[in-house]
Parts: structure tokens; sequence; C-alpha cells
């Protein structure tokens, strides 16, 4: 092989990924704790959406105006707190800024489907709001996209009726 090609070869690659990868959107990770008053017996999944800031109400996580760029939820069996959680994200960008991560427990299954869950009454969450990382390169200055960590939640709040 020509001592040349090699070089070619991986600026080649490197080009291609910086300039033809598509970028992950938002997504968070950190570690999530327990207020010690709250108790988890009752309930079986731990919940964690990653979405574009706006006037969070707990009574409605999801609706036309909710950006979620990213979603966790895992059994509480196979979990113990504190929890180092990290999001998962689809391809994308998004333009608003700044973010919020909310981490709830929920007494639905981890079998449930994320857009069937809900934080219902008496459910405890916590949210951390946070500012993404600006995408590089090609992006416009407003796109936000990747992975931001040290986005850690204390779940110390209890939905109300």
């Amino acid at each position: 092989m020509s001592p040349f090609r090699k070089p070619a070869l991986v600026g080649s690659l490197l080009w291609l990924c910086i300039f033809g990868c598509d970028p992950m959107d938002v997504s968070s990770a950190g570690t999530i704790t327990i207020d010690g008053s709250i108790d988890t017996v009752e309930f079986h999944s731990l919940c964690v959406v990653t979405m574009a800031e706006t006037a969070f109400d707990p009574d409605v996580l999801y609706n036309e105006q909710t950006v979620t760029t990213s979603e966790l939820k895992v059994s509480l069996a196979e979990i113990s707190f504190p929890y180092d959680y990290e999001t998962d994200s689809s391809i994308g960008v998004s333009e608003s800024k700044p973010f919020r991560a909310v981490a709830w427990l929920d007494r639905a299954s981890a079998d449930t489907a994320f857009s069937d869950l809900t934080l219902d009454a008496d459910e405890p969450y916590g949210v951390a709001e946070f500012s993404s990382l600006k995408c590089g390169g090609w992006s416009a200055d407003e796109d936000r996209c990747g992975l931001t960590t040290g986005v850690d939640i204390v779940i110390d709040q209890i939905r109300s009726d």
C-alpha cells in the first residue's frame, strides 16, 4: 500500500463524517437522586425525558407544543439510586434553547410504551434545566445537538391532583 493512500483514506472518512454525518439531537446525562422523603415502593419505572424549554406543566408532559428530544425508561427493579442515566436521542437538531430534563417515578411497568406514559397524580418527579451544546461546522447558529453531561436531577416533588 502506498504511504499516501492510508492518510488519504482517513482524511476522506473524516471529511465525510464532519460534513455528511447527521448529528444526534439534544440528550442529557447525569445522576438522578431521590429525596429521602420519597417512598419508591409503589412505583415500577424510572422515566426521563429531555425536552425543549417550554412552560413546564407536570399535568401535560406531551402535547403539540412539547418538543421531546430524547428519552429513557428503566425498571426500578434493575437499578438503585443514585442512578447514572443517559437519554437516547434520534438524529436531528433542535433550535430551541435552553432545555429541560424531567425524571419521574411511574406506576406503569417498564414495558409500557413511552408515548403512553404520563406524570400521574401523586407520582414523584424532578426537573433540571440546562443549556445544550451548539452544533459545529455546517449548522446554523441557533442549532443545538448532542449529549450534555452533568445534568443532575433530584426527584423531590410530588405531582398534585
